[in-house]
């Protein structure tokens, strides 16, 4: 009797059966599902995962996706291409002292 509902709001022994209609909802049925879905909207359900046909990711997901992977490998091989060169100027100079 006393358990929490996150779906309705309150506890069972709390809520008050005979609120009144929100504006949006006014000609549904006072059942205990109408009830419950007119004092709790959920706030998360356009982040809600989406199951079944068209579960999936959408193209332009994918074409961010695609776009930060190249800037990615493209950023990494810049930074791997100065490194290489980097060592080879300093191995060069290094290589000369020792010879002369």
């Amino acid at each position: 009797m006393g358990s929490p509902s996150t779906l309705e709001g309150a506890p069972a022994g709390e809520r008050s059966e005979s609120s009144p209609p929100s504006p949006g909802r006014a000609g549904a049925a006072r059942s205990g599902a109408a009830l419950a879905t007119t004092l709790w909207r959920d706030p998360f359900r356009r982040q809600r995962a989406r199951y079944g046909p068209g579960a999936g990711f959408r193209w332009w997901h994918r074409l961010g996706a695609a776009a930060a992977l190249l800037a990615l490998i493209g950023i990494l091989g810049v930074l791997l291409a100065a490194l290489v060169g980097f060592l080879a100027f300093v191995g060069g100079i290094a290589l000369e002292a020792v010879i002369g």
